[in-house]
């Protein structure tokens, strides 16, 4: 559980220095910071259930 969230953080973080570098705004940056840690999170919720059910 708590490596999902680490791992969360960082993805997070490299989809927002991608679109900051891509883009060249803070605004791009946090844009794909915010839908990396979304996606990133839903993933991680997807990935637990399963897990919880498999066991």
């Amino acid at each position: 559980m708590k490596s999902d969230i680490g791992d969360t953080l960082a993805m997070s973080a490299m989809g927002a220095f991608l679109g900051y570098m891509a883009f060249g705004t803070y605004w791009h940056g946090a844009l794909f910071g915010f839908l990396t840690f979304a996606i990133s999170a839903v993933g991680n919720r997807v990935m637990a259930e399963l897990r919880q059910r498999s066991t």
